[in-house]
């Protein structure tokens, strides 16, 4: 029986082309794996860091 470790990450950043792709990219680099994934764009162009 292998230990598998779960793992939750969330970022917050300004809407730009390829954040998905980069991300994912790393993270296949690593050897994980992504079980679940979502995305929101904010239309009004507000973000979180003010």
């Amino acid at each position: 029986m292998s230990l598998a470790h779960q793992f939750v990450l969330t970022l917050s950043c300004r809407d730009a082309k390829g954040i998905v792709h980069a991300v994912s990219g790393l993270l296949y680099q690593a050897g994980c794996n992504i079980v679940d994934s979502q995305q929101f764009g904010d239309l009004d162009g507000d973000d979180a860091t003010g």
